[in-house]
């Protein structure tokens, strides 16, 4: 590797650990992914960074192509796992973003960095990234299912609340849906964009009962 794709790297890295990602998750593995996934070579500056949709194979080919890092076949496993499922779980990186129901085995399945995350991305190296950072960070904190803590927080924050309350978790689909189930607490709601007219509800009494 090049000093000045050690250099890019290392800003990779950095900007990960802005993002919040643990030691694992900005690693040089996870910094040379995410460049991967923008399209920046060692000299390309950030505000370059493009969004092309690309699998696991692909990606790795790139880093070996572009920053001399071969990583194995049998490596794969370990990409997929401790770095782009963990970018797709922050909402950094979206699953299948041209096929959403595709296959977990199909020979197809991409990632791509989610739209929201771009403008950010490409500010590093300016005076706007951390203001940019600091907004992207407020919104990214709001992705994800009402799970057992969240659910906990909002009854916390509108404890004196007058209304009662319902705590409804959105996904684009059920097939999205089906990656957070284990993690929707019980007695919330949940709504599917490509089933609108519906609600599916998790346990509790409140809406027990037989259709008339």
């Amino acid at each position: 590797m090049t000093e000045r794709a050690a250099e890019q790297v290392d800003d990779a890295r950095f900007v990960l650990e802005s993002l919040r990602f643990d030691a694992e998750r900005s690693n040089e593995r996870s910094a040379m992914v995410l460049l991967a996934l923008l399209r920046l070579r060692a000299n390309d500056p950030w505000s370059a960074a493009q969004t092309p949709m690309l699998g696991t194979r692909a990606i790795m080919d790139w880093i070996r192509d572009e920053y001399g890092v071969d990583y194995k076949p049998n490596t794969r496993e370990i990409v997929r796992r401790f770095t782009l499922h963990q970018f797709v779980d922050a909402g950094l990186v979206e699953e299948n973003p041209d096929e959403p129901a595709r296959p977990v085995n199909s020979p197809k399945w991409c990632y791509r960095v989610r739209s929201e995350a771009v403008p950010t991305l490409k500010a590093y190296g300016t005076d706007r990234f951390d203001g940019l950072l600091d907004t992207y960070l407020e919104a990214a904190a709001s992705h994800g299912p009402v799970d057992g803590r969240r659910h906990s927080e909002l009854s916390t924050l509108f404890a004196d609340s007058t209304a009662g309350l319902v705590y409804v978790s959105c996904f684009p689909s059920r097939v999205v849906m089906r990656k957070y189930l284990a993690q929707i607490a019980w007695e919330t709601e949940v709504w599917c964009a490509d089933d609108p007219t519906h609600l599916i509800h998790f346990n509790g009494e409140r809406f027990l009962g037989p259709y008339r």
